[in-house]
């Protein structure tokens, strides 16, 4: 993928999701707009946890056996698959032997 087929995908989110305007997107780089995407995505869950939360409280009175915010948010909650889990994880180690030869590197200069 170019970097122009990139910004295209990314215009909804960044204008529609983030609201941010034009001259605001440009001035990020890639690893800012993604720290925002994740920050958006994670305060959508933190939303839905919290009116899953009150939908429950709603409800429960109303039925034999109470329902539990955990099963309301069930449908919303990917479940992620062996594979998806390994990589993640040889990400993270990678991403974190790259940061810490970044920071032996700093300070051998010093």
């Amino acid at each position: 993928m170019s970097m122009v087929e990139w910004c295209h995908q990314v215009r909804v989110p960044a204008f529609g999701f983030l609201r941010l305007k034009p001259w605001e997107f440009d001035r990020l780089s890639i690893f800012e707009f993604f720290d925002m995407i994740m920050a958006w995505q994670e305060a959508k869950t933190a939303e839905r946890w919290e009116r899953a939360y009150w939908v429950a409280n709603i409800m429960s009175p109303h039925l034999k056996k109470p329902v539990k915010p955990a099963a309301l948010m069930k449908p919303f909650e990917k479940k992620k698959t062996k594979r998806e889990i390994i990589e993640e994880r040889k990400a993270f180690f990678s991403n974190f032997e790259q940061e810490r030869e970044e920071v032996e590197k700093c300070q051998r200069k010093k």
